[in-house]
């Protein structure tokens, strides 16, 4: 399956069953992803390629600074 056939279904699935801030953010970091990795299959695509995407968008930063801070303390 191709990452933009992926994204179609997880973005229906999220229209259904989350709240609208919850599909804005999986809109906007999926987005990011898919303009990427678009023509690529789900696959071909290494995990060293995701962390390194992960890495490289402001995000990731702050999602770790939320996780060590909540089981830091």
């Amino acid at each position: 399956m191709k990452l933009a056939d992926a994204i179609t279904y997880c973005i229906d699935y999220h229209k259904i069953n989350s709240r609208p801030n919850t599909l804005v953010n999986y809109e906007f970091i999926i987005g990011k992803l898919g303009h990427r990795y678009q023509n690529r299959h789900i696959d071909a695509i290494k995990t060293e390629e995701i962390i390194a995407f992960l890495a490289n968008n402001w995000y990731w930063p702050k999602l770790t600074e939320s996780i060590f801070s909540k089981t830091c303390h």
